[in-house]
């Protein structure tokens, strides 16, 4: 319960933030959506191929070993960074067809706006949808019962 409402305040403020700045439609940009994942899911399935299916089960069960927990993390991880950089490399293309396209001045500021979509995009992606999923398989598998006790400092 707690998780929703923590995802429904970050988007609502999300989307405050684009309504106040403007119309909330010109934050959407569907090349852009398509450019930066398309180089996400090819990067994923090239990094993870048909393992990315195993890993969402790890992440969906309830208890999982710590080999698959520090496997399950390091694809989410992977996943993070690979959205980021996604969303970078696609800033840098749309860029340089804006640049190489554009022949009037006053084109290219609304242009690279549309290219500066992508960061946001992965951006969001990243921080808003994997890094809680990846934060919620490790609370989940977290047990404090058996929580290792530090010696005292006179010891260390």
């Amino acid at each position: 319960m707690f998780k929703l409402v923590g995802l429904l305040i970050s988007l609502a403020s999300l989307c405050l933030l684009l309504i106040l700045g403007g119309s909330p439609t010109m934050y959407i940009d569907i090349p852009s959506v398509i450019i930066m994942f398309g180089i996400f899911l090819g990067g994923a399935i090239f990094g993870y191929g048909n393992n990315i299916l195993t890993f969402i089960q790890y992440s969906r069960a309830e208890k999982i070993s710590s080999s698959q927990l520090f496997a399950t993390l390091d694809f989410y991880n992977y996943l993070t960074r690979l959205t980021l950089y996604a969303a970078l490399l696609a800033f840098v293309l749309a860029t340089i067809l804006i640049l190489a396209q554009s022949s009037d001045i006053s084109t290219i500021g609304p242009a690279m706006a549309l290219s500066l979509l992508t960061c946001m995009y992965g951006v969001i992606v990243a921080f808003l949808i994997i890094q809680p999923i990846k934060h919620g398989v490790l609370y989940k598998n977290m047990n404090p019962k058996k929580a290792i006790s530090l010696p005292p400092e006179s010891e260390i």
